[in-house]
């Protein structure tokens, strides 16, 4: 809710600086907004950037998510048993050496465990989108389970549970699916060491 408060057009964002714009309700994107003052129309969908409002919702997420996993990668860091820094030291392995030959290798559990919660995280953001914005303006906060939640109970249309309920079968399976890639992938690279 602080985060919806911010950007109101009586909120902080807009008292700094000194307007009154409905952020949340600005389909446009990012770059065209700050190109629209200086006369130029951005027409490619590429160029257009994300919605403000999207960009809220990820900042949220940035903020609210970054400490759990830095306290997850300080925790694997205190475990690294300092006697191989010294022992690298003697061997006359530099900073850099010693993070890429020690530091890196014995984090690789805790970068796997933090790549796929952040994964399974990034497709499940529903109760930023329910709060603020429930997939506007013109959808462009539309996520995976705001769709499944809407088409479950009948948010946009009438409930069409059984289309919903294959909805959230299908992302399951991309999300399992991606979780083995990734696993897969970082304990190949691990390998290596």
């Amino acid at each position: 809710m602080i985060f919806s408060w911010l950007f109101l057009p009586t909120g902080w964002i807009n008292a700094i600086l000194g307007t009154n714009i409905a952020w949340l309700n600005e389909p446009r994107g990012l770059i065209q907004i700050l190109l629209a003052p200086l006369g130029l129309n951005v027409s490619s969908p590429f160029l257009k950037g994300p919605s403000v409002t999207w960009m809220a919702i990820m900042t949220m997420n940035i903020y609210t998510t970054i400490p759990t996993y830095m306290v997850m990668f300080l925790a694997a860091l205190q475990d690294i048993p300092g006697h191989l820094y010294e022992a690298a030291a003697l061997d006359g392995a530099t900073g850099v050496k010693a993070f890429f030959s020690i530091t890196l290798p014995l984090l690789r559990r805790v970068i796997l465990l933090v790549v796929v919660l952040g994964t399974i995280g990034t497709f499940q953001v529903f109760d930023q989108v329910a709060i603020i914005t429930r997939g506007g303006p013109l959808k462009t906060t539309l996520t995976p389970v705001w769709l499944i939640y809407a088409k479950t109970l009948g948010q946009e249309t009438s409930a069409e549970a059984g289309f919903g309920a294959a909805m959230a079968f299908i992302l399951a399976a991309i999300i399992f699916i991606i979780t083995i890639i990734q696993r897969r992938s970082i304990e190949s690279a691990a390998e290596r060491y």
